[in-house]
């Protein structure tokens, strides 16, 4: 696997607390050890498979590093990451186990911090409504209650189709589209995107 992009030495940690990046590190640590020692190269290059194959990943280059844009992923050997932050190669994959370990580990509330330290206008959530990482993201939101009116937090993913390649395809071009145009398309091939604001009456 190799290295696409230029890496001016982004880290997640560099917009935790020490605290949150303690608690970011002994998590890592507890799920994936020590690692498997092959060399590190960005997140954005390193994920390839179907979820990530149709976004514009030169474009996601570009737009961060003219800041205009930030993005993190959710790894089930990290728990989140910069897209262009530096990680070794893994083989650990979510399942029912690592999303609860990630959750009593702490990683919601990581993951909330992350966002109250980068204060951005409107944070985008890109995952099928009832996927394992979704509720890693639920858990966040339900802790991010009172801040819900500041920071407008939206989880946007596909209804109407069924079929993976349709699913991953639909949700990398809603990326696309919302970098390029600031908007989410209402619909990509067969898959409807819905684009829905998580509030505290939708967390009940």
């Amino acid at each position: 696997m190799e290295e696409s992009f230029q890496n001016p030495s982004y880290s997640i940690y560099k917009a935790l607390r020490s605290d949150q990046k303690e608690a970011l590190k002994i998590a890592r640590k507890v799920i994936s050890g020590t690692g498997i020692g092959l060399p590190k190269i960005t997140a954005l290059s390193y994920y390839c498979g179907e979820h990530f194959k149709y976004i514009d990943k030169e474009l996601v280059y570009k737009e961060i590093l003219s800041k205009k844009l930030d993005m993190i992923i959710l790894s089930s050997s990290k728990g989140i990451v910069h897209a262009l932050e530096k990680i070794e190669p893994y083989g650990t994959i979510f399942t029912n186990k690592t999303v609860s370990q990630w959750i009593r580990l702490g990683l919601p509330e990581i993951i909330m911090h992350y966002i109250l330290n980068i204060k951005p206008t409107e944070t985008y959530w890109f995952t099928r409504k009832n996927s394992l990482i979704y509720r890693i993201l639920l858990e966040t939101s339900k802790i991010m209650k009172k801040y819900l009116r500041k920071i407008r937090v939206y989880h946007v993913y596909p209804y109407g189709c069924k079929n993976p390649i349709n699913i991953y395809k639909a949700l990398g071009m809603g990326i696309n589209e919302l970098i390029k145009t600031g908007k989410i398309p209402i619909q990509v091939g067969k898959c409807i995107l819905v684009k829905e604001r998580i509030t505290k009456t939708i967390l009940g």
